[in-house]
């Protein structure tokens, strides 16, 4: 698998509640993945990932 050039990751970077993210939709482009191939790795290694890294997005009034 050929690197990610910093530019194609930059460009997915955006500011949601002063916090800068990548939808998971936009890792699984990066990596020429499906969204739901992302999330299982995810689910599956939690451990791989420090505390805060993931966030779940929800309203502001807190229902999804």
């Amino acid at each position: 698998m050929q690197p990610i050039k910093y530019d194609r990751v930059k460009e997915k970077i955006i500011n949601i509640r002063n916090q800068q993210v990548i939808i998971d939709s936009d890792v699984a482009g990066l990596y020429g993945l499906d969204t739901k191939r992302i999330n299982e790795a995810v689910n599956r290694n939690p451990d791989k990932f420090p505390e805060g890294y993931l966030v779940q997005l929800t309203t502001l009034n807190g229902k999804r």
